[in-house]
Formats: structure tokens, C-alpha cells, sequence
């Protein structure tokens, strides 16, 4: 290279701050008197720390330029480069690369909020410190009670977590709480936060009386109670202290009403919250208090009345005729004992039986047993007897039989009974319709009958087919049985507006139940 202008080479020192690995060496050359592809250049590491010999990841080392990824470790590192010309003239520069550790600041401790306050009974509080701050990570929160606050006052369970949940403070006072966090290069920040706890305020307790073994009457306003083998229960157990304050009970007949002196009042409870009052034997109003007091003032009253009767002969009263007269045959009627009342005017419940000792046929209508209206349905000619069992709130009893004469009707000369097989059933406005068309059909194709009239139309018990009763008046002496079977019956049946729908297609049957006239009377 004497032959031309020295070869101008200047690399400058390099300095790289971790997290960074890549970086590129980048020499300084003046190529004026030099083409560049008459030049070779290299790279040699010159100065590597012994314990550095894996800092170098990767480099490419035949260029003009040094391109290297280096391990995420400080250090100071010398690289030789070697500039030569087809004369094989060389030119060396060493180049200084420093990696330097990564930027760490310390943390900043925040607590939020910076002052809180709480008044007893609440016993809880919340610190959080998850607002701290740390330009890399903060991996370790320390929650401290400042003041020497006694353990058992405070409960620091979670100390470690980033929010402070703080349970079971019992006393008022100012409590200090320190937060210190860290990093991983174990700087550390630390602040505090006061918890300012107020006493509790002194609340009335709340007393509540209730009476067992009563009845209400149907509106509400008054409690009964009827003297039999159970005493009277004061009970106070729903009584309360809003500051959970320790409560005592006392349980007293009003002074202000003079009361025989046989009633006994016995506590009847551990925690004094029940009483049993004995030796209830007089009618009268009686007025029972109750009196919770907490640990401290003030106190509170609460006053119940308890009627007490002890005429026990109040059974329910029965509202119902002892005899019923129903025409037949195949008669619907209903027993109503719907008036009956309770001496208090509750509720009450109702059972009806049949004398198991009548062997006329009838139907129970919709399970009306068990209400207060009895409903029979194709009671056949003859006599029936039922008994209403009536009960009250405390199980008070009564009966009463009731007597039904089911009679033939004295006008009626035919009755004919009409099947339509496997019809379903219609409405009670298409019953009604149907009957009206029945009768205009059955009277022209029946001219020897000056009335016809339609008793019933139902569906018997299981059973898919539809029956019709009718009646016919002023029949002709010398109408027979078989001159009551409507001819063209079916068609009769179709043409009928109620029927058309249901009944097209369905056999259709006439058979006459009876015939000539009628006197009879049980």
C-alpha cells in the first residue's frame, strides 16, 4: 500500500446498553485511492473475558461491517480489524465494543387509598398497592402494621399480596399500615396509609314477640288461644341488636290490667329468648310484654294481646238443610254447606261421605268430596244420605247428615235415552244449541208427543259415547214402547246444529226407558 495514499480506517467505540444484543460494527474507511473491490477485510476477536467466551452468539465476520449478537451479560470486548489489498499490505485498527447492565430504577410504593375510615360494627378494610410502580416488575409486596397493635385486634392474613384485605378490627383507633415493594434487584420503595376506626354508635335493640300455639282470626287483628293440653309460647328469638350487642330478655303480664294470679311464666330457654306460660283458665284479654335490653341503654318494649277462650265448645258451625227433595230419575243435584263458619271466622276444610248402606247408583262430580259444595250427578230413583265433616285451623270437628229423596217426576209419560257411539264430548254452549235443534226434530218425527224436552246430555264415566236424555209429556194411550224409537234418529242427530260436527258417521241408538203414566212417590 506504500505505492498509494494510506488507507484511511477509523472505527468508533461502541457502547450498548442491555436489553439490546444485535448490533452492528460499523468502520469508518476512506475508499478515494482504493477501489473497494481490490480490499479483504476480517475480523479477529482480540480481548474476550475468560469468563465471556460464549458472549459472542453470532457475527459475520468477512465484511466491511461487523454484524454480532452478543449474551445478555455485561462486558468489555476488543475486536482486531484487518484491512489488506491484492499486495497482501495490511492495515489494523482494533475496535472497543462495552456492554453496559440495563437501565433499573428503583420501585415507587402506592398505596389507594392514602387515608381511610370505617366505623364500628364494620370490622373490615381494604389497602390496595397494586398501583406501585416499577419500570421492570415488582415482585414482592410486605403489608406491616406500623403501630404496635395488638394481633388479635387486627388480622393481616394475605400480607404478602398486592391489595391488603384487613378483617376482624374490634376496637376504635388509628392504625398505621406500611407497604414496602421490591424488585428483582432487590431495590425496594416503601409508604404508609392510616386506618382511622371510629366507635360504634348505640343502637336500640329491636323486640319482637311472637305467640305459639294461637290462632289469627281471618283478618289479622287478633290472636286466639283455647286452653287445652298445651301451654302459651312467648317467643322472642327474632329480637335483635343492631350493634350485636349482648342482649337479656324479660317477659311480663302487663301491670296495667289486674290478671288472676294462677298464670305461671317459666323461661323455657338456655338464652332466656323463650317462655311458656301455665294455668291459662279465664276467659278474658290478657296483654303479655316483653321487655330486651342490650349491654347498655337504651331499652325497648314490645306489647302483644292474646285472647284466651275457654269456652272450647266452639266447634264450626254447619250451615246445611237436614232433607233434600230432587226429581229424577237420573237427577243432578248439590249439597251446599258453603255458610258453615269458624267461631273466629278461618278457614276451614271440608269431607264428605255416603252412607255406605244405599245401594242407589250416582256420580261424585270432580272429586268434590273435599269441598264445601257436594255435587251428584245420574242419581238414580231412590233415597240417599251424606255427612259433611267440617274442621277448623286447630282441629275442631262437626258433622251433620243431610237426607235426599230422589223422586220420579209425576208428569213425565216417556223417557227416551239417546246413544251416539264414540262421539266426543261438546261445550256447554253446544250442548245448549244442540238441545234446542233435538227438540224441534224429535217433535216432527214424534206428532203423538205434545211436548219433548232434553233432561240431560253427558258423557259417562269412561266411556267414549255421548248420551242424551229426553223427556216426552202427554203421550197418547195408545203409544207403545216401540213407537217411541225415533225413526230417522241419526239424521235427526246430524241435522242438529250442536251435533252436526261431532257426531256425522257415528252409530246412533234410541231405546225408550219408560213407558205409560207415573204416580210413583217413595
Amino acid at each position: 500500500m506504500q505505492s498509494k495514499v494510506p488507507l484511511s480506517v477509523n472505527i468508533p467505540p461502541k457502547i450498548v446498553q442491555l436489553p439490546q444484543t444485535h448490533l452492528v460494527l460499523q468502520p469508518e474507511i476512506n475508499f478515494e485511492n482504493y477501489p473497494e473491490e481490490s480490499l479483504t477485510f476480517k475480523w479477529e476477536e482480540k480481548e474476550v473475558p475468560l469468563n465471556t467466551a460464549e458472549l459472542i452468539v453470532d457475527a459475520i465476520k468477512n465484511e466491511a461491517s461487523l454484524e454480532i449478537d452478543v449474551a445478555p451479560e455485561p462486558a468489555n470486548i476488543t475486536f482486531l480489524f484487518v484491512v489488506s489489498d491484492n499486495s497482501d499490505q495490511k492495515i489494523e485498527v482494533t475496535a472497543s465494543l462495552q456492554i453496559i447492565e440495563e437501565k433499573d430504577e428503583p420501585p415507587t410504593a402506592v398505596i389507594l387509598p392514602k387515608e381511610f375510615k370505617i366505623t364500628l360494627p364494620t370490622s373490615t378494610a381494604k389497602l390496595c398497592g397494586n398501583s406501585s410502580t416499577d419500570d421492570h416488575e415488582v415482585v414482592d409486596y410486605l403489608w406491616e402494621v406500623e403501630n404496635d397493635a395488638n394481633p388479635e385486634v387486627v388480622d393481616l392474613s394475605g400480607s404478602h399480596e398486592p391489595c391488603l384485605s384487613i378483617k376482624s378490627i374490634r376496637k376504635p383507633g388509628t392504625y398505621h399500615f406500611s407497604l414496602t415493594v421490591t424488585d428483582k434487584k432487590s431495590q425496594s420503595d416503601k409508604t404508609t396509609a392510616t386506618i382511622i376506626v371510629d366507635p360504634a354508635k348505640n343502637s336500640n335493640p329491636v323486640a319482637k314477640l311472637e305467640i305459639e300455639n294461637v290462632m289469627r282470626s281471618s283478618d289479622g287483628s287478633a290472636l286466639y288461644f283455647i286452653p287445652s293440653t298445651k301451654d302459651l309460647i312467648l317467643n322472642a328469638t327474632k329480637s335483635f341488636d343492631p350493634d350485636d350487642d349482648k342482649l337479656s330478655f324479660s317477659f311480663a303480664r302487663n301491670p296495667a290490667k289486674k290478671l288472676l294470679s294462677s298464670q305461671v311464666i317459666i323461661i323455657d330457654s338456655d338464652d332466656g329468648r323463650i317462655a311458656r306460660v301455665s294455668n291459662i283458665t279465664t276467659v278474658g284479654l290478657y296483654k303479655y310484654q316483653l321487655t330486651v335490653t342490650d349491654d347498655g341503654e337504651p331499652q325497648l318494649s314490645d306489647v302483644v294481646e292474646v285472647v284466651v277462650n275457654v269456652t272450647t265448645g266452639a266447634k264450626p258451625t254447619i250451615v246445611l238443610e237436614d232433607e233434600l227433595t230432587r226429581i229424577g230419575p237420573r237427577s243432578n243435584f248439590a249439597i251446599d254447606a258453603s255458610k258453615s263458619y269458624s267461631f273466629d271466622g278461618s278457614a276451614l276444610s271440608f269431607s264428605w261421605t255416603a252412607d255406605p248402606s244405599v245401594l242407589a247408583g250416582f256420580t261424585v262430580y270432580n272429586s268434590s268430596i273435599g269441598t264445601p259444595v257436594l255435587q251428584i250427578l245420574n242419581a238414580n230413583i231412590g233415597t240417599y244420605k251424606f255427612t259433611v265433616t267440617v274442621t277448623d285451623k286447630i282441629g275442631q270437628t262437626n258433622s251433620q247428615t243431610v237426607t235426599v229423596y230422589v223422586l220420579e217426576d209425576p208428569e213425565i209419560n216417556a223417557i227416551i235415552e239417546i246413544t251416539v257411539q264414540n262421539c266426543p264430548m261438546i261445550t256447554k254452549k253446544e250442548s245448549k244449541d244442540a238441545e234446542t235443534e233435538l227438540l224441534l226434530n224429535l217433535a216432527d218425527n214424534q206428532p203423538e208427543m205434545s211436548r219433548v224436552s232434553v233432561i240431560h246430555v253427558f258423557q259417562p264415566f269412561h266411556s267414549p259415547d255421548l248420551v242424551i236424555l229426553a223427556k216426552a209429556y202427554d203421550v197418547h194411550e195408545n203409544v207403545t214402547e216401540t213407537s217411541l224409537v225415533v225413526p230417522n234418529l241419526d239424521g235427526a242427530l246430524v241435522q242438529t246444529g250442536g251435533f252436526k260436527s261431532f257426531c256425522r258417521g257415528h252409530a246412533v241408538t234410541a231405546r225408550p226407558l219408560y213407558v205409560g203414566l207415573v204416580n210413583y212417590r217413595d
